[in-house]
């Protein structure tokens, strides 16, 4: 995969390091360049195979693919934006846009709901109204849920602290987890002294 011509997706001017891309991102660099398509738009590192390949598969359609080319969005919204895309023909406007941004914000947002609600989310995971991190208060423990790939994740805490950081950081393990929370124990005892 080292042998991609840097110099044939360097970024306006500004070279970048191959070594910073995994295999898979270097795979959908390489598509994109024997597609004779400008990479540049995915070419970077703070995009993830799967954002990347989303990107890709847009710029191979011709879309606009601005409309949805931000880190912050997930593999699955950026999927569906490309998809809607494809059916709109390309035509997009930025109050539509600006709606789309909104919804993803709203999203990427914790929101404590009633424990109900937490049920219909997990029974409705699929749906995109759903998706999004949520955490619920169920007797004497915390329910959190990240649902922002459609797959409602699920764990338990007695914490609600405990339960906001894993939401904020799905991709740890619970041993991660407690580690971050001893951390940030020491942190806080050191403040106070």
């Amino acid at each position: 995969m080292n042998d991609i011509d840097a110099e044939l997706i360097n970024k306006k001017n500004k070279p970048f390091k191959i070594s910073d891309f995994s295999d898979y991102q270097l795979y959908q660099i390489r598509r994109g360049l024997e597609e004779g398509i400008d990479v540049t738009a995915y070419a970077d590192s703070k995009f993830d195979k799967h954002q990347m390949r989303e990107i890709r598969k847009g710029l191979e359609e011709g879309l606009y693919v601005k409309a949805y080319a931000d880190p912050k969005f997930n593999d699955l919204l950026m999927r569906k934006i490309r998809e809607d895309l494809e059916h709109t023909a390309n035509q997009i406007n930025e109050e539509e846009l600006d709606e789309s941004k909104k919804i993803v914000e709203s999203n990427n947002e914790i929101q404590k709901v009633t424990p109900e609600k937490l049920n219909e989310v997990i029974e409705n995971m699929k749906d995109d109204k759903y998706y999004g991190r949520f955490y619920a208060k169920e007797g004497d423990i915390f329910v959190a849920v990240d649902n922002t790939t459609a797959n409602a994740w699920t764990e338990e805490f007695d914490t609600e602290k405990d339960a906001l950081l894993w939401l904020e950081n799905t991709d740890m393990t619970r041993e991660e987890l407690v580690d971050m929370r001893k951390i940030n124990n020491n942190d806080e005892e050191e403040d106070e002294r």
